[in-house]
């Protein structure tokens, strides 16, 4: 893929302005960017077994920059993948699923590397075990990965830590 996006918004701290005859220290503004362009690729491949186990893999390779300057745009990982299984335990009634995600190492708006991560979850889906009920319970961040996403600059750090391990249980009644 390609793209070319002009006047874009970001996010620059002031240190000693003068606008509208009043000066502007340490203020965060936003301004117009000049142009941003990216390549990349992207793919995606699907499968089942007769056995009724699914599997999908989809991969992104991607570079983005700024043209003005030639600098990588922050937040902006090269490689994303993920890989989502799901086996039947009990057909049309039960099964297991799994993902794993893949983010590659990105950069805060100051030039500092973010290293990526892996994130694995593992979910137990339930369907019409009883008419109109799904259950499902699902263990997060399974390995209890520490990452962190970029921030803009007005959270001091330009990161912010993501959450640890957590276990979520969830209920769907229609009628």
């Amino acid at each position: 893929f390609f793209f070319q996006a002009e006047d874009g918004i970001r996010d620059k701290l002031v240190t000693g302005v003068q606008t509208c005859a009043l000066p502007i220290y340490g203020l965060l503004v936003y301004q117009n960017r000049e142009r941003a362009v990216g390549h990349g690729l992207e793919t995606e491949v699907v499968g089942w077994t007769h056995g009724g186990i699914r599997a999908r893999f989809s991969y992104a390779f991607q570079q983005t920059t700024d043209q003005i300057t030639g600098a990588r745009l922050s937040n902006s990982p090269q490689h994303l993948a993920k890989l989502h299984l799901v086996f039947p335990l009990h057909p049309e009634k039960l099964a297991l699923g799994t993902e794993l995600y893949y983010t590659g190492t990105t950069s805060t708006t100051a030039a500092t590397p973010v290293n990526g991560y892996w994130l694995a979850n593992v979910n137990l889906v339930s369907q019409k075990l009883l008419p109109n009920l799904e259950l499902s319970t699902g263990i997060y961040n399974l390995f209890d990965t520490r990452y962190s996403h970029v921030v803009g600059d007005e959270i001091a750090g330009r990161v912010m830590p993501q959450d640890s391990r957590s276990f979520r249980v969830k209920a769907t009644y229609r009628f």
